[in-house]
Parts: structure tokens; sequence; C-alpha cells
């Protein structure tokens, strides 16, 4: 008998011992081993290999298989499953906001590839913060953390947190934030091409009347964003950086209400906003002022959520490429993890794109009076 060719009860006869012995994986069938082979893309006797822990088989192909059969629902061999390098920490401010989930789910399956355990930790839940977590994960022996929107991202947060870590000898990678001074790999989104990308598309439709809603100004992103904008609206229409209309809220529908309403009020046809959720309340608020979108007022929104595309009319937005920027965490990480060589300090930054969809639309010719000004 061929030795990887497996009996339907995934036992292997010996002929020496005349006997059958339990492979290393039990529970799956023949039929579900050359399915497993057949989704990987690899022979069935590569992955009879990779089950009984056998040499010959590349590194990046034996992850495959593993993480094939994670995605199929099948436990590891024990064997297998005790070789695992290690914990990782991500960090991450919740799982609501669609963007963080994204990140959350691609960078826990790039993690699995490289036999690494994701443990997903949320800043918003039961009151617990990020230094809760790092000492949890810590006392866990994890092997790094990837910071998502985390302390670094705020402006003028203590580094000591991270520094400790460094000098700890504990890999970090942080994400959509940027921190002077700290000795490790930093990943983010260019908010500043994506403000370009805004206000060129807008102004490609007539638009000068241009507002931004921006979420806090304690948040690095938004700090960039600002001033990205400013400096393009000086660029393309000569107004004076200062005079840019900018309103700063929550990064929430209702936060996107707010600035809304003012920047409307303000004489805006066109509102940038800093995320998608800004972007539905700047939409609700033209709606409560009686006015269309995209007819009288356009709307662009920021990171590209899943459900965007179906909100009427459908949001036109800036897509950060979670799926770069999250194997790029990874990658880093795994990096430091076996070079140990835990970064420079340096920032990569990942390009976004303008997703064009229905909340956008020429200047209208004559500008529409907002509901409550008529009032007046």
């Amino acid at each position: 008998m061929d030795g990887c060719v497996f009996e339907s009860f995934l036992r292997k006869f010996d002929e020496n011992s005349h006997k059958f012995s339990p492979l290393f994986y039990d529970g799956l069938m023949t039929a579900r081993l050359r399915e497993l082979a057949t989704r990987t893309g690899v022979s069935v006797s590569t992955v009879s290999r990779v089950l009984n822990n056998r040499s010959g088989v590349a590194d990046e192909t034996r992850a495959k298989v593993l993480t094939t059969m994670d995605d199929m629902g099948y436990e590891r061999p024990q064997r297998l499953r005790n070789q695992s390098q290690g914990v990782v920490g991500i960090i991450v401010p919740d799982l609501d906001t669609p963007l963080y989930a994204s990140f959350a789910q691609v960078m826990s399956s790039a993690l699995a590839r490289y036999d690494l355990i994701p443990v997903i930790c949320t800043r918003n839940s039961a009151g617990l913060t990020e230094d809760d977590y790092v000492g949890m994960l810590l006392e866990r022996h994890a092997s790094g953390i990837i910071f998502v929107s985390g302390h670094h991202a705020e402006y003028g947060s203590d580094p000591a947190r991270y520094q400790r870590l460094i000098e700890s000898g504990v890999p970090i990678i942080l994400v959509n934030g940027y921190m002077p001074g700290i000795k490790a790999s930093f990943v983010s989104d260019d908010g500043e091409t994506g403000m370009q990308l805004a206000v060129m598309h807008l102004a490609s439709l007539g638009h000068v009347r241009i507002g931004l809603a921006l979420g806090p100004r304690m948040l690095t992103p938004m700090r960039r964003r600002e001033r990205a904008f400013r400096s393009i609206m000086h660029k393309r229409f000569g107004i004076a950086e200062k005079d840019a209309l900018v309103e700063s809220s929550l990064l929430s529908i209702e936060g996107g209400q707010s600035a809304s309403q003012s920047l409307i009020g303000q004489g805006c046809t066109a509102i940038v906003c800093g995320s998608d959720s800004m972007a539905f309340g700047a939409i609700q608020e033209a709606g409560h002022q009686g006015l269309n979108v995209p007819r009288d007022l356009s709307v662009i929104g920021y990171d590209d959520s899943p459900l965007m595309r179906f909100v009427h009319p459908a949001l036109t937005t800036i897509r950060q490429s979670s799926l770069g920027i999250s194997q790029a965490a990874v990658d880093f990480l795994v990096n430091a993890m076996r070079s140990g060589d835990l970064g420079s300090g340096k920032e990569m930054l990942f390009r976004p794109e303008l997703v064009m969809r229905s909340s956008c639309g020429n200047v209208p010719r004559q500008q529409a009076v907002p509901r409550h000004a008529t009032s007046m």
C-alpha cells in the first residue's frame, strides 16, 4: 500500500506489524482529504506529508494546507497544534466599526498562515484599556502585539508604554498612527492622498465651496487629513489655508450631522467626511434641511464600509487598503519575531483609492437654500 493513500477511517496499515495505526489527524475521511488537497491546490501526497509532519514540504505550502484545514473547520493533529509559534495580540478600538473589524479579520487569517494564534482585544469591551490588554498578553507570553488606532494615534500621547515593550524585546506593530521616536514599524493609510483624491474629484464636478467634516483633532490621522485639505484647497482654489471650511466632531452619524449642519450653513455645495458614518450623517442632515444628495449637496465618505454601497444614494468614498495594511503589519511582525530587528521608526503608507458611486454630482447652477435659512 502506498503510504500516501488513506483508508476510509484514516488508519494506515503497517505491513511490518500487520496492524493499523491511527494517523495524527482524526476524523477526516478520504473524500474530505481529497477536498482539502483540491482547495489548497496541492496533491494528496503533499497533504499526507503535512498531516504526518514529514519533511519535503515548503514552509509556505505547509502553512497553506493547515490554514485551509482551519477554514474548513477541521481540528489540527495534536502534534501540529503543539508546534504553534505563539500568541499574537491584535488590539483594536472596537469591532462595531467595519474598518476595525476588517483589520482584525484579515490580520487573524494572515497570522494563522504563519501558524500563529491571533487574540483579538477590543478596547471598548467591558471597560478594559489598551494597557490592561497589554498586561494580560504579556502574562501569557505573547510573541508580539499589533496596535490598530491605539494611543499611538493620539496626538501628544505618552510614548513610554510602547518604549517599554520595545526595550523588553516584545515586537510591536503600530497601525494608522505615528509616534516620533519609537523604534518600531508603522503601517498607515495615506490620508493626504485620500484628501487629494476627494477634493480633485469634487473640483472636476465644478465645486469650489468644499467643506471638511473631520473627526477629533486629537487623532493623528485626522490632523494629517486636515493639514492636507487646507493645503490642497489653497493650491487648487487659492483659498488661504486658515480660511478653509473645516468642522471637527465625532466619527459617528451624529458627529456627521453636527459638522455638516455648520458647513451647509456656510454655503458648502460639497462635503468631504472623516468616515463613512459621518458621511451618512451628512446625508441625513441634508435631507432634514430639504436638500437632495447629490443634486444640491455632494458628499464623500472615508473607509468604504461594506454597507455604504447599499444606502441611498450609494456613497462615494475613499477606500483604505485594509488588505494591504493588514498583510504588511503581519509580515513586519513576523520578520521582527524571526530576526530580532524590532523596526527603525519608519512608516509605510498605503495609497487609498476613490470609489465613485452616486452621492456626488455637478455643482448646482443655483445654490439651493437650506430649509432652516428660509425661515430667517
